[in-house]
């Protein structure tokens, strides 16, 4: 918890130096932005850390670490989208973020077609044996 408070207080003493440099120097701005963009989400990255070892282990428990395994990827492209579609937002770059968003669509699809395959296989195997 203690973790977390720490983020909010980067982030809001981030976001207070950014508007006061933007009035100044813009090009600092951005640059503080960036950094505490950065710094925030590797803490936040080493916060959920014992949470996707919990998955993980699990799952392979289970005997489902293939399929944690894809959804955690596909997850970690959703947060890395999500984090540079921002960031082009915040420069103004709309189009930019749109293809972005984009991209980590595909990305998730194409990592996903195996898993796919084997939910197409099962149902087929069903259907055969009603």
């Amino acid at each position: 918890m203690g973790e977390l408070f720490r983020i909010g207080g980067l982030t809001v003493l981030g976001c207070a130096a950014t508007l006061i440099l933007r009035a100044l120097h813009t090009e600092y701005a951005f640059a503080i932005r960036l950094a505490v963009l950065a710094v925030s989400a590797a803490s936040v990255i080493l916060m959920a850390e014992p949470l996707l070892a919990s998955v993980k282990e699990t799952a392979v428990d289970h005997g489902m670490d293939r399929y944690a395994a894809t959804v955690l990827r596909a997850l970690g492209i959703a947060l890395l989208t999500k984090l540079c579609t921002a960031v082009c937002q915040d420069c103004g770059e709309g189009g930019m973020a749109y293809g972005v968003e984009m991209g980590g669509k595909i990305a998730i699809l194409l990592l996903c077609l195996p898993l796919m395959k084997d939910i197409l296989s099962f149902a087929s195997t069903l259907s055969d044996m009603g």
